[in-house]
Parts: structure tokens; sequence; C-alpha cells
């Protein structure tokens, strides 16, 4: 008879980062006027648009871009706004409200042919990323973020062919 030895070695506890959390979009949970609403601005103030913003990752900080006449090569920024809104520090989701007011003197907005003008915001959990030329793309961002978009359309604002300061 013949006898084996063997040496058996125990395993080791199986040690892993825990599994990160996945990213998810932020997403609107309210705006003032209603998305898509095709609005006439008053004749006296400017013209304000609101959103109330969130993100169910809470460690997210959250980028906003404000555009008139977006997407297109005549796009511009609106003035005034908001661009960063910080993540929670006591662990809750986000519910911030972010707006932008709109005026053809301030945001040096151009005649367009039939008075209307787009206003769109962009949101996104990560830093946007410059569009390489020629691209006018204003909604890239760092992987693995996400950008979220909504926007309104302003008929008959008037604006003068030079504005003025």
């Amino acid at each position: 008879m013949l006898s084996t030895s063997a040496c058996i070695i125990p395993l080791g506890p199986d040690f892993q980062d825990p599994v990160a959390e996945p990213n998810d979009p932020p997403f609107f949970e309210s705006a003032s006027p209603d998305f898509g609403s095709i609005v006439t601005p008053p004749a006296t103030s400017p013209l304000t648009f609101a959103v109330t913003l969130t993100d169910p990752n809470v460690g997210d900080d959250l980028y906003i871009e404000w555009q008139a006449d977006y997407p297109g090569v005549n796009h511009r920024p609106l003035v005034g706004t908001k661009p960063f809104v910080p993540h929670s520090l006591n662990g809750t989701p986000l519910h911030e409200t972010v707006t932008a007011n709109v005026d053809c003197i301030v945001d040096n907005l151009t005649p367009t042919p039939n008075g209307e003008h787009q206003i769109e915001v962009i949101v996104a959990d990560r830093p946007f990323v410059e569009p390489a030329p020629p691209s006018t793309q204003l909604d890239l961002v760092e992987k693995p973020g996400f950008a979220i978009h909504a926007s309104w359309f302003v008929e008959q604002l008037t604006c003068p062919s030079s504005p003025t300061p």
C-alpha cells in the first residue's frame, strides 16, 4: 500500500473593492414654462426660464449651459446664468432650481427671419469637454458622464440688429 501525502493550502479571503455605484443621468424635476413651450416675452421685462434639477448620484456636481439659438452656428450663451451646482453635502439628492433671463441686449441676440429664438438648457453630471473644431456640439462631457437637454421657443422676440450695452 502506498500512502500519498498532500499539502493543502487553505484559500485566503478574496478581497475586492466595493462595486462602484453606477452613474445615472441627472434629470429635470420641473420647468417653467413647460418644456417645448412657445413663449411670447413680456413687453417690459426679460423672459425668465427655470428648471429644477436632481441627480440620483448624490456625489455628482451638475454643470449647466444655457444657450440661445442652439443648436446652430449662431448660438449664444445666456449671460448671468449659474454654470455649476455642487452636490449636496448632507448625502441627499440635489433639488436645485436654476434660472436664465433672456434679454436681446444683454445676451447679444441677433435678429432671426421669423423673430423666433430657441432657448436650450444643457445639464451634465461631469464637466463639459470643448468640441473639436468645426463642431459646435456643446453637450460633450467627460466619461462616464451624461448630458440632458430641454428647450423652449420664444416667438416675436424683437431684437435690434446692433445691440448696444
